[in-house]
């Protein structure tokens, strides 16, 4: 890569019209510049892709995509883990509870929030709700 270095211009002696005029300047010269340089690494990236038989247009399409197994940008759901034995609503265990699932939980504790009894009731709590709600697989 060529590089050629000018001097230095006296910045701190110009006024803010001729930095602002320099600035742009530069600007533009940096934006053209990196162009040519995107163009030439995709020409390169794509001569060397063809060479070794990939077929870039499959790459991050949405055919490539469903191919994996899922739509492009979408997700999967976690599988549900717990399920509410009368409504059949599910939850995979991860986040916050659903409010059936953090009814059932709260019933079982009754010491006041914050003291080291209600995070003992607490998990004893979610330990019998993870036993008697999971899901058989």
């Amino acid at each position: 890569m060529d590089t050629l270095i000018q001097p230095a211009a006296n910045y701190t002696s110009m006024s803010f019209e001729e930095l602002t005029a320099h600035k742009k300047e530069l600007d533009a010269a940096y934006q053209a510049k990196k162009t040519e340089a995107e163009a030439a690494f995709m020409e390169r990236f794509r001569k060397e892709a063809a060479e070794l038989g990939f077929d870039l247009g499959a790459i991050g399409s949405r055919k490539a995509a469903k191919a994996r197994g899922k739509a492009a940008g979408e997700q999967s759901e976690p599988p549900v883990l717990y399920r509410h034995p009368e409504t059949g609503e599910g939850w995979s265990g991860r986040g916050k509870p659903k409010k059936w699932a953090q009814a059932i939980i709260d019933k079982d504790v009754t010491a006041k929030k914050g003291t080291d009894e209600h995070k003992a009731q607490l998990a004893a709590a979610i330990k019998t709700f993870k036993i008697a709600y999971k899901v058989a697989a």
